[in-house]
């Protein structure tokens, strides 16, 4: 950092305002002996002063730093670089309009979307099932019981079965001894939390007449301490583009 470069860009500002040292000092709330270290180079306005002192003579604080005045761009500059930037940027959206365009044309009779719902009148499920060429995205959550009925358990897990696969699983295993505050919790509660998005590398075809019988999920638990137990639930899946 050159001070004399500084202190001289100061004085040529501060005389081009007409102004003394004394008077940029009072603004300042310094002395004009301060003001005179300054533009000899002796030493640098403090930093709690740059932003007032800048305002005073008009400049940037990068300018003050640099001791000199930034290049300044003609309006008319600035313009046609507006131009040409906004040029680019059209030819840009319109090059990937055309290559989304031709992907979708392609790909538009591959993509399908699935609503996914409980089969079983016990339960209400929210999912949705996408399948795009031959992966199919798979989401499922907000499992509850229509009818609470209070029952408390210790859970070890479920599984996520597609075409009598198991495509997500996940093993709570916890028990009484450590997890006293927490278990037993109620099976609303445990299906309440259950979040599930899997991508399953599988082909799939809809049908009306197996909609019900390739996606499945069981809950498996312990009742008491030791007696395992599991629920099946199965699921419909309606196309709905």
């Amino acid at each position: 950092m050159d001070y004399n470069k500084i202190g001289e860009y100061i004085q040529s500002k501060r005389k081009a305002l007409g102004m003394t040292q004394a008077d940029l000092g009072d603004k300042l709330g310094v002395s004009s002996k301060a003001v005179s270290k300054w533009e000899c180079g002796v030493a640098l306005p403090d930093v709690s002063l740059f932003s007032g002192l800048c305002e005073m003579l008009n400049i940037e604080v990068s300018e003050l730093l640099e001791g000199k005045d930034k290049e300044k761009i003609p309006i008319s500059k600035k313009k046609n670089i507006a131009i040409i930037s906004l040029s680019i940027l059209s030819i840009v959206l319109l090059i990937l309009s055309l290559v989304f365009g031709v992907y979708f044309i392609k790909n538009y009779d591959t993509v399908h979307v699935y609503d996914i719902k409980s089969s079983d009148e016990r339960f209400t499920v929210d999912g949705k099932f996408i399948s795009i060429n031959k992966t199919n995205y798979l989401s499922v959550n907000n499992i509850a019981l229509r009818k609470d009925d209070g029952s408390r358990a210790h859970y070890i897990g479920y599984d996520l079965y597609f075409k009598d696969r198991i495509v997500y699983q996940k093993e709570e295993l916890d028990s009484i001894e450590n997890n006293t505050e927490q278990l037993p919790i109620t099976l609303q509660d445990y299906m309440r939390n259950i979040s599930i998005f899997v991508t399953v590398n599988s082909q799939w075809t809809y049908s009306e007449e197996k909609k019900t019988s390739d996606l499945w999920i069981r809950i498996k638990y312990l009742e008491g301490e030791d007696v395992v137990k599991h629920m099946d639930i199965y699921f419909s899946i309606k196309k709905i583009w």
